[in-house]
């Protein structure tokens, strides 16, 4: 495969993942408006990785949190 040809893929991909997560941030935070109005504004994130990663441990969310601040 060329290497332009590989290049634009995988830029798409980034971009198409992006997006998903875009969408999903935003129906996430429809569907946990109303729910969670008295908890802070980290919280509903921590319970989002949890659900994705299916537990939280100091290490991860160190890391996490990192990745937050380097956006």
């Amino acid at each position: 495969m060329d290497e332009a040809i590989l290049s634009k893929i995988i830029l798409l991909s980034v971009e198409r993942d992006a997006l998903a997560n875009l969408i999903f941030e935003q129906t996430f935070q429809k569907k946990t408006a109303g729910k969670f109005r008295e908890l802070s504004k980290n919280q509903p994130i921590v319970i989002k990785i949890m659900g994705i990663e299916g537990e939280l441990c100091p290490p991860l969310l160190e890391s996490i949190q990192e990745w937050i601040r380097a956006v």
